[in-house]
């Protein structure tokens, strides 16, 4: 439920933001060709993988589609819901 790819997002996400902005929790709400500030929610902890650019299947560590050529500046992962103001200074 954890994945976040071109070809398909997990249920896990509630919702998602873009440089501070509501957006849907979908692909095609990432601008293409410029740094973005994504912001991702889950309804519930998860125990599993979480796959943002791809989607891994259970038991592999080899992606099996939405595998996308692309950097991540940094990645931050916290146990508790960030406010609106947080969210968008981190």
């Amino acid at each position: 439920e954890g994945y976040f790819s071109d070809s398909a997002v997990g249920q896990a996400w509630t919702s998602a933001y873009v440089d501070g902005l509501p957006a849907l929790v979908a692909w095609s709400s990432l601008p293409i060709g410029r740094w973005a500030h994504v912001h991702l929610e889950l309804k519930r902890p998860v125990s599993d993988n979480l796959n943002f650019m791809s989607r891994v299947n259970s038991g592999t560590v080899q992606p099996v589609e939405g595998c996308l050529a692309g950097k991540l500046a940094e990645v931050y992962l916290w146990s508790r819901h960030l406010s609106a103001d947080e969210a968008i200074f981190v």
